[in-house]
């Protein structure tokens, strides 16, 4: 039942939905796309393309959640895995989420997104990346 209910979801966002979260560039240090609002949403989908990577350190997810009222961040969830090589790496926060590592594939969280939040790459020293973020929201 909750794959056949994914399922939908996936179809729902396929276009109308999916951003660019963050455009390909190289970078050395923690960076986060603009606010993105949730209002009607219960997930997100992330998709982290690293075209170019030092092989230290690691690049990691987090979803920073941002209070509505004045716009301040409040922290959120961390996705541990650091990846540090050329790999495009995925995951996704829903309800109902069951949480796994493999691959490529990051992890799942069992959450309804915030009203607001920002998604962050979190760097683990100052070497260089290259990569880009797009995200798409679930109904």
């Amino acid at each position: 039942m909750l794959l056949a209910r994914i399922a939908r979801s996936v179809s729902a966002y396929s276009l109308p939905s999916a951003k660019v979260g963050l455009a390909s560039a190289t970078r050395t240090g923690y960076t986060t796309t603009g606010i993105i609002s949730a209002d009607g949403w219960k997930g997100v989908h992330w998709w982290l393309n690293i075209t170019a990577a030092s092989g230290t350190g690691g690049l990691g997810i987090q979803l920073v959640t941002v209070d509505p009222l004045n716009l301040s961040t409040i922290g959120g969830y961390q996705f541990h895995n650091l990846l540090n090589g050329v790999a495009l790496a995925t995951g996704f926060i829903y309800p109902g989420a069951v949480s796994a590592a493999t691959n490529n594939f990051v992890a799942s969280q069992a959450l309804v997104v915030p009203p607001r939040f920002r998604l962050a790459v979190s760097h683990a020293d100052a070497s260089n990346y290259t990569y880009s973020l797009n995200y798409a929201l679930i109904e």
